[in-house]
């Protein structure tokens, strides 16, 4: 019984297989024959069009292997600094340079190729810990396998010492990397920040330091001035009266020994108690012009009160009680 049902269910299936057929038939038929030689023509073409894609895909992906199996592709990537500032292309700076190179990670299994390698060398170059990148403006991939790349570049502008260690500072008042003896700094021609005893900020973050903030800012005021160069030390231990109320807050050490100029109050906080910070700077180069010194040669130039004077002792005078001496 089970197989004679089976039986009958093949037969109408194939009743109705063969119908369709039938009908599918009697459409084709009734369709113009010019009609039917177009539509065989265009199936042909979708083929062999279809064929061509494919061999071309396949073509091209071996093509692609072979060219970048070539030597040319295959060689190491390296970087190239645009736009080098004077100061990291001094031999004594080469070593920034190649801590920075190395930061960018490049190993011998990277490719130009890639199309995230730009973005993992960003990104390795902004860490924090690299502080000697102020912004990054762009990194390119060339097809010569150099990785150039566009940076602004910190500048170091002073030591900072606090006991037997000195430590830099950029130009804007972040920590530089490095922490260096104060005996082998002496010679360098940046000057000292001395006198503070507060914590050091880890690299990349700013100095948060009143003291070390308002020499800073000394330096920064001065840096540029043709009588920089007499500048060696900034004295801030008596920063807001802390080592003694009656000393200059700030005083400059100049390049002759036992010679100071009194400078006061950090750049912007004279509070109308001094003359600014552009003013004394402009009395600074008046001494400069005039004598070729901005101490005088005297044991100390006092620069805080009047704006078309200096005070200062005379010639071989000694230093009295109270005033700062070397």
């Amino acid at each position: 019984m089970i197989e004679e049902i089976a039986s009958v269910g093949r037969r109408r299936a194939q009743t109705a297989d063969r119908s369709i057929a039938a009908r599918f038939r009697a459409w084709l038929d009734a369709i113009d024959p010019a009609v039917r030689s177009a539509a065989r023509r265009t199936t042909l073409h979708l083929g062999v069009g279809v064929a061509i894609i494919v061999v071309v895909a396949v073509g091209l992906r071996g093509l692609e292997q072979r060219v970048h199996a070539m030597p040319r592709f295959t060689a190491p990537l390296r970087v190239e600094w645009i736009g080098l500032p004077d100061w990291l292309r001094a031999p004594a700076n080469q070593h920034i340079v190649a801590d920075l190179t190395e930061a960018c990670g490049l190993t011998l299994d990277d490719r130009i190729f890639d199309p995230q390698l730009a973005q993992r060398v960003a990104a390795r170059l902004a860490a924090a810990d690299l502080a000697w990148v102020a912004a990054l403006r762009r990194v390119e991939v060339r097809s010569d396998g150099v990785v150039a790349v566009d940076c602004r570049f910190r500048i170091p502008i002073a030591w900072v010492r606090r006991g037997r260690s000195c430590y830099l500072a950029g130009d804007d008042g972040v920590r530089l990397p490095g922490c260096y003896a104060a005996d082998a700094v002496a010679g360098t021609h940046l000057v000292v920040v001395e006198g503070t005893w507060s914590e050091i900020p880890e690299i990349g973050d700013s100095w948060r330091s009143a003291d070390v903030r308002a020499g800073v800012r000394v330096v920064q005021v001065c840096r540029a001035r043709p009588f920089a160069s007499q500048i060696r030390r900034v004295l801030v231990d008596s920063h807001r009266g802390r080592r003694d109320p009656n000393r200059p807050q700030i005083e400059l050490a100049t390049d002759r020994p036992a010679s100071r100029i009194w400078w006061g109050r950090a750049p912007g906080e004279e509070s109308g108690c001094e003359i600014s910070a552009e003013q004394k700077v402009a009395l600074l180069e008046s001494l400069y012009r005039q004598s070729g010194r901005i101490d005088m040669n005297r044991s100390y130039v006092n620069v805080t009160t009047w704006p078309d004077h200096v005070a200062a002792p005379a010639v071989g005078e000694a230093v009295a009680s109270g005033e700062p001496h070397g």
